[in-house]
Protein backbone atom coordinates (compact mmCIF):
# COMPACT_ATOMS: atom_id res chain seq x y z
CA UNK A 1 0.00 0.00 0.00
CA UNK A 2 1.35 3.41 -0.95
CA UNK A 3 0.33 6.98 -0.21
CA UNK A 4 0.09 10.03 -2.43
CA UNK A 5 0.22 13.31 -0.53
CA UNK A 6 -0.05 16.65 -2.32
CA UNK A 7 -0.59 19.31 0.28
CA UNK A 8 1.25 20.06 3.51
CA UNK A 9 -0.87 21.80 6.10
CA UNK A 10 -0.97 23.61 9.45
CA UNK A 11 -2.58 26.51 11.30
CA UNK A 12 -2.25 29.81 13.10
CA UNK A 13 -4.55 31.07 15.77
CA UNK A 14 -2.67 32.91 18.40
CA UNK A 15 -0.29 35.72 19.20
CA UNK A 16 2.58 34.60 21.39
CA UNK A 17 5.89 35.95 22.55
CA UNK A 18 8.81 34.28 24.21
CA UNK A 19 12.55 34.59 24.38
CA UNK A 20 15.66 32.88 25.58
CA UNK A 21 19.30 33.88 25.50
CA UNK A 22 21.11 32.64 22.42
CA UNK A 23 24.86 32.21 22.30
CA UNK A 24 26.50 33.73 19.24
CA UNK A 25 29.62 32.32 17.68
CA UNK A 26 31.58 35.15 19.31
CA UNK A 27 30.17 34.29 22.72
CA UNK A 28 27.66 37.15 22.92
CA UNK A 29 23.99 36.43 23.53
CA UNK A 30 20.71 37.56 21.90
CA UNK A 31 17.03 37.00 22.69
CA UNK A 32 14.73 36.30 19.70
CA UNK A 33 11.01 36.94 19.80
CA UNK A 34 8.53 34.24 18.77
CA UNK A 35 4.96 35.04 17.74
CA UNK A 36 2.08 32.80 16.71
CA UNK A 37 -0.98 34.44 15.16
CA UNK A 38 -4.39 33.68 13.71
CA UNK A 39 -7.58 35.58 13.02
CA UNK A 40 -9.74 32.71 14.23
CA UNK A 41 -10.24 31.33 17.73
CA UNK A 42 -13.19 29.02 16.99
CA UNK A 43 -13.04 26.06 14.61
CA UNK A 44 -15.63 23.56 13.47
CA UNK A 45 -14.80 19.89 14.05
CA UNK A 46 -12.66 18.56 11.14
CA UNK A 47 -11.77 22.11 10.03
CA UNK A 48 -8.01 22.64 9.49
CA UNK A 49 -6.25 24.87 12.00
CA UNK A 50 -4.21 27.70 10.48
CA UNK A 51 -1.08 28.87 12.36
CA UNK A 52 1.52 31.49 11.47
CA UNK A 53 4.84 31.40 13.29
CA UNK A 54 6.93 34.57 13.26
CA UNK A 55 10.54 34.82 14.41
CA UNK A 56 11.83 38.36 15.00
CA UNK A 57 15.32 39.46 15.98
CA UNK A 58 14.61 42.27 18.45
CA UNK A 59 18.24 42.60 19.53
CA UNK A 60 21.16 44.51 18.12
CA UNK A 61 23.04 41.39 16.99
CA UNK A 62 22.44 38.81 14.22
CA UNK A 63 20.59 35.62 15.15
CA UNK A 64 22.79 32.75 13.89
CA UNK A 65 21.62 30.80 10.85
CA UNK A 66 22.63 27.47 9.38
CA UNK A 67 26.23 26.68 8.48
CA UNK A 68 27.39 23.47 6.83
CA UNK A 69 30.42 23.43 9.10
CA UNK A 70 28.33 23.87 12.25
CA UNK A 71 24.70 22.84 11.61
CA UNK A 72 22.02 23.77 14.14
CA UNK A 73 19.21 21.38 15.02
CA UNK A 74 15.88 22.00 16.69
CA UNK A 75 12.15 22.49 16.21
CA UNK A 76 9.49 25.16 15.99
CA UNK A 77 6.15 23.63 16.96
CA UNK A 78 3.05 24.03 19.13
CA UNK A 79 1.28 22.07 21.83
CA UNK A 80 -2.42 21.78 22.62
CA UNK A 81 -3.52 21.13 26.21
CA UNK A 82 -6.91 20.02 27.46
CA UNK A 83 -7.84 18.50 30.81
CA UNK A 84 -4.20 17.96 31.81
CA UNK A 85 -3.44 16.12 28.57
CA UNK A 86 -0.97 17.57 26.10
CA UNK A 87 -0.81 16.85 22.38
CA UNK A 88 1.89 18.08 20.05
CA UNK A 89 1.03 19.93 16.85
CA UNK A 90 3.95 19.11 14.53
CA UNK A 91 5.65 22.15 13.09
CA UNK A 92 9.01 22.77 11.48
CA UNK A 93 12.25 20.88 11.93
CA UNK A 94 15.43 22.89 12.12
CA UNK A 95 18.29 21.22 10.26
CA UNK A 96 20.58 22.07 7.32
CA UNK A 97 17.71 21.32 4.87
CA UNK A 98 14.89 23.11 6.68
CA UNK A 99 13.09 26.33 5.79
CA UNK A 100 13.76 28.16 9.07
CA UNK A 101 16.93 29.98 10.06
CA UNK A 102 18.49 29.15 6.70
CA UNK A 103 20.46 32.38 7.05
CA UNK A 104 21.17 34.74 9.94
CA UNK A 105 18.24 36.96 10.94
CA UNK A 106 19.62 40.47 11.17
CA UNK A 107 18.48 42.94 13.85
CA UNK A 108 14.92 44.07 13.21
CA UNK A 109 14.26 41.39 10.59
CA UNK A 110 11.61 38.67 10.80
CA UNK A 111 10.82 35.33 9.23
CA UNK A 112 7.27 33.96 8.95
CA UNK A 113 6.13 30.41 8.32
CA UNK A 114 2.56 29.20 7.97
CA UNK A 115 1.37 25.84 9.18
CA UNK A 116 -2.00 24.27 8.30
CA UNK A 117 -2.76 21.45 10.71
CA UNK A 118 -5.40 18.89 9.75
CA UNK A 119 -6.73 16.95 12.76
CA UNK A 120 -7.41 13.25 12.20
CA UNK A 121 -9.40 10.59 14.03
CA UNK A 122 -6.25 9.57 15.88
CA UNK A 123 -5.86 12.98 17.51
CA UNK A 124 -7.79 14.46 20.41
CA UNK A 125 -7.69 17.83 18.66
CA UNK A 126 -10.45 16.50 16.43
CA UNK A 127 -12.82 16.43 19.40
CA UNK A 128 -14.98 19.42 20.42
CA UNK A 129 -13.76 21.40 23.42
CA UNK A 130 -11.47 24.21 24.51
CA UNK A 131 -7.71 23.90 24.13
CA UNK A 132 -4.78 25.94 25.35
CA UNK A 133 -2.21 26.35 22.58
CA UNK A 134 1.34 27.56 22.92
CA UNK A 135 4.29 27.71 20.56
CA UNK A 136 7.75 26.41 21.38
CA UNK A 137 11.08 27.22 19.74
CA UNK A 138 13.77 24.76 20.77
CA UNK A 139 17.17 24.97 19.08
CA UNK A 140 20.21 23.07 20.33
CA UNK A 141 22.14 23.82 22.40
CA UNK A 142 20.83 27.01 23.95
CA UNK A 143 17.64 28.48 22.47
CA UNK A 144 14.32 27.72 24.14
CA UNK A 145 11.35 30.08 23.89
CA UNK A 146 7.71 29.43 24.77
CA UNK A 147 4.61 31.50 24.23
CA UNK A 148 1.83 32.55 26.55
CA UNK A 149 -1.01 30.02 26.05
CA UNK A 150 -3.94 31.00 23.84
CA UNK A 151 -7.37 29.39 24.09
CA UNK A 152 -9.13 28.05 21.01
CA UNK A 153 -12.40 26.17 20.82
CA UNK A 154 -13.45 23.37 18.51
CA UNK A 155 -17.23 23.17 18.17
CA UNK A 156 -19.54 20.49 16.87
CA UNK A 157 -20.79 21.11 13.32
CA UNK A 158 -24.39 22.00 12.67
CA UNK A 159 -26.60 22.56 9.63
CA UNK A 160 -24.74 22.23 6.34
CA UNK A 161 -21.45 21.84 8.21
CA UNK A 162 -22.90 18.73 9.85
CA UNK A 163 -23.95 17.29 6.49
CA UNK A 164 -20.51 18.04 5.07
CA UNK A 165 -18.73 16.43 8.03
CA UNK A 166 -20.80 13.27 7.56
CA UNK A 167 -19.82 13.20 3.89
CA UNK A 168 -16.16 13.46 4.90
CA UNK A 169 -16.52 10.63 7.41
CA UNK A 170 -18.29 8.38 4.90
CA UNK A 171 -15.90 9.00 2.02
CA UNK A 172 -12.52 9.22 3.68
CA UNK A 173 -10.89 11.50 6.22
CA UNK A 174 -9.95 15.16 6.68
CA UNK A 175 -6.46 14.40 5.35
CA UNK A 176 -8.05 13.12 2.13
CA UNK A 177 -10.26 16.17 1.57
CA UNK A 178 -7.94 18.91 2.84
CA UNK A 179 -4.42 17.64 2.10
CA UNK A 180 -4.92 15.38 -0.90
CA UNK A 181 -3.70 12.29 0.96
CA UNK A 182 -4.67 9.25 -1.09
CA UNK A 183 -4.19 5.61 -0.16
CA UNK A 184 -3.20 3.48 -3.14
CA UNK A 185 -4.03 -0.16 -2.23
CA UNK A 186 -1.79 -2.80 -3.76
CA UNK A 187 -3.30 -4.45 -6.81
CA UNK A 188 -5.79 -1.64 -7.45
CA UNK A 189 -5.64 0.48 -10.60
CA UNK A 190 -4.27 3.85 -9.51
CA UNK A 191 -6.15 5.66 -12.26
CA UNK A 192 -9.38 4.36 -10.75
CA UNK A 193 -8.34 5.66 -7.31
CA UNK A 194 -7.59 9.08 -8.81
CA UNK A 195 -10.89 9.17 -10.68
CA UNK A 196 -12.86 8.22 -7.57
CA UNK A 197 -11.09 10.87 -5.47
CA UNK A 198 -11.75 13.60 -8.02
CA UNK A 199 -15.39 12.56 -8.35
CA UNK A 200 -15.88 12.69 -4.56
CA UNK A 201 -14.24 16.11 -4.34
CA UNK A 202 -16.30 17.44 -7.25
CA UNK A 203 -19.49 16.29 -5.52
CA UNK A 204 -18.37 17.74 -2.19
CA UNK A 205 -17.47 21.14 -3.64
CA UNK A 206 -20.75 21.28 -5.56
CA UNK A 207 -22.75 20.57 -2.41
CA UNK A 208 -20.71 22.09 0.42
CA UNK A 209 -18.51 24.87 -0.95
CA UNK A 210 -20.05 27.39 1.46
CA UNK A 211 -19.32 25.35 4.60
CA UNK A 212 -16.34 25.68 6.93
CA UNK A 213 -14.58 23.01 4.84
CA UNK A 214 -15.43 24.25 1.35
CA UNK A 215 -12.40 26.39 0.52
CA UNK A 216 -9.90 23.72 1.60
CA UNK A 217 -11.69 21.04 -0.43
CA UNK A 218 -11.81 23.38 -3.44
CA UNK A 219 -8.05 23.91 -3.20
CA UNK A 220 -7.48 20.15 -3.00
CA UNK A 221 -9.67 19.59 -6.07
CA UNK A 222 -7.79 22.26 -8.00
CA UNK A 223 -4.54 20.62 -6.96
CA UNK A 224 -5.70 17.26 -8.28
CA UNK A 225 -6.64 18.84 -11.60
CA UNK A 226 -3.23 20.50 -11.81
CA UNK A 227 -1.35 17.27 -11.15
CA UNK A 228 -3.51 15.56 -13.77
CA UNK A 229 -2.42 18.33 -16.18
CA UNK A 230 -6.02 19.55 -16.49
CA UNK A 231 -4.84 23.15 -16.24
CA UNK A 232 -8.04 24.70 -17.54
CA UNK A 233 -10.10 22.91 -14.88
CA UNK A 234 -7.55 23.89 -12.22
CA UNK A 235 -7.93 27.54 -13.20
CA UNK A 236 -11.71 27.35 -13.32
CA UNK A 237 -11.80 25.77 -9.85
CA UNK A 238 -9.22 27.91 -8.07
CA UNK A 239 -10.25 31.27 -9.54
CA UNK A 240 -13.18 31.15 -7.09
CA UNK A 241 -10.69 31.43 -4.21
CA UNK A 242 -8.33 34.06 -5.65
CA UNK A 243 -10.12 37.00 -4.02
CA UNK A 244 -10.59 35.37 -0.61
CA UNK A 245 -7.87 37.29 1.20
CA UNK A 246 -8.76 35.68 4.53
CA UNK A 247 -8.20 32.13 3.30
CA UNK A 248 -5.06 30.83 5.07
CA UNK A 249 -3.84 28.97 2.00
CA UNK A 250 -4.33 31.81 -0.46
CA UNK A 251 -0.64 31.60 -1.35
CA UNK A 252 -1.11 28.01 -2.57
CA UNK A 253 -4.14 29.10 -4.60
CA UNK A 254 -2.28 31.93 -6.34
CA UNK A 255 0.82 29.81 -6.92
CA UNK A 256 -1.20 27.04 -8.58
CA UNK A 257 -3.06 29.57 -10.73
CA UNK A 258 0.21 31.15 -11.85
CA UNK A 259 1.70 27.73 -12.61
CA UNK A 260 -1.41 26.64 -14.53
CA UNK A 261 -1.35 29.70 -16.78
CA UNK A 262 2.39 29.24 -17.29
CA UNK A 263 1.83 25.63 -18.41
CA UNK A 264 -0.82 26.87 -20.85
CA UNK A 265 1.62 29.40 -22.29
CA UNK A 266 -0.18 32.49 -20.97
CA UNK A 267 2.78 34.24 -19.34
CA UNK A 268 0.89 37.51 -18.89
CA UNK A 269 -1.76 35.87 -16.69
CA UNK A 270 0.92 33.92 -14.84
CA UNK A 271 2.69 37.21 -14.09
CA UNK A 272 -0.61 38.70 -12.93
CA UNK A 273 -1.08 35.98 -10.31
CA UNK A 274 2.58 36.17 -9.30
CA UNK A 275 2.18 39.88 -8.60
CA UNK A 276 -1.03 39.16 -6.69
CA UNK A 277 0.87 36.61 -4.58
CA UNK A 278 3.66 39.09 -3.85
CA UNK A 279 1.11 41.76 -2.91
CA UNK A 280 -1.23 39.66 -0.76
CA UNK A 281 1.26 37.20 0.77
CA UNK A 282 4.67 38.94 0.58
CA UNK A 283 6.14 36.77 3.35
CA UNK A 284 5.06 33.43 1.89
CA UNK A 285 7.86 30.97 1.23
CA UNK A 286 6.11 30.25 -2.11
CA UNK A 287 6.94 33.69 -3.53
CA UNK A 288 10.49 32.86 -4.57
CA UNK A 289 9.71 29.48 -6.15
CA UNK A 290 6.69 30.91 -8.00
CA UNK A 291 8.77 33.77 -9.36
CA UNK A 292 11.37 31.33 -10.65
CA UNK A 293 8.67 29.16 -12.26
CA UNK A 294 6.88 32.04 -13.98
CA UNK A 295 10.00 33.79 -15.27
CA UNK A 296 12.08 30.83 -16.37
Amino acid sequence: MTYVHFFLSLIAVFLITGSESVAQEDGSRVSPKVELSSNNRTYVQFEPLALVFKLTNTTGQPLPGQKVSAPRYGRLFATASRESRVEEIPGFSLDPNSSILTAPIMPGQSQELQLIFVPTERRRLLQPGKYEIKAILDVKPNIHAESTPITIEIVEPGGMDLEASRYISNKGSPAYFFEGLLIMPDGVDQNAVWADAIRNLEDFVALYSETAYGDYATLTLGGFYFHQMEYGLAIQTLAKLADKDGFPRLDSVLTTLAASYKRLGDTAKAEEYLEMLKSKRPNSELVKSTEILVRQ
